[in-house]
């Protein structure tokens, strides 16, 4: 009986712990969306380029993070689970194009 109800633990945990990282993804993009706003409304022409600018710089830098994060994902995926390029970008919701890109940039050490 332990071998089938610990497995149903760990993934009502595993679950519980995804509502949580959804939740605080959603928060940061919320608080992306009320920056801009923010920005936009700014009166001063220099002060509203100067904040938009840092915006920008400070929303690339997560964001290319967390593509680092998806081809990091997108490689494990690959090597384990042998899944073919289309497969993995259904999967991942991006392109097959940018699959196969993501595979061939590990094969040639890019990644």
């Amino acid at each position: 009986m332990n071998d089938i109800v610990n497995p149903l633990n760990d993934q009502g945990l595993y679950a519980s712990g995804m509502s949580d990282v959804e939740r605080r993804v959603d928060t940061a993009i919320e608080a992306g969306h009320t920056a801009l706003a923010s920005v936009t409304n700014m009166t001063s022409s220099q002060a509203r380029a100067d904040s938009a600018s840092r915006l920008s710089k400070g929303l690339r830098a997560i964001s290319d993070e967390a593509s680092g994060v998806l081809h990091e994902e997108a490689i494990r995926i690959y090597e384990t689970e042998g899944l073919s390029y289309g497969q993995i970008a259904k999967r991942l919701g991006i392109s097959k194009t940018l699959a196969h890109q993501i595979i061939k940039a590990r094969d040639q050490g890019q990644t």
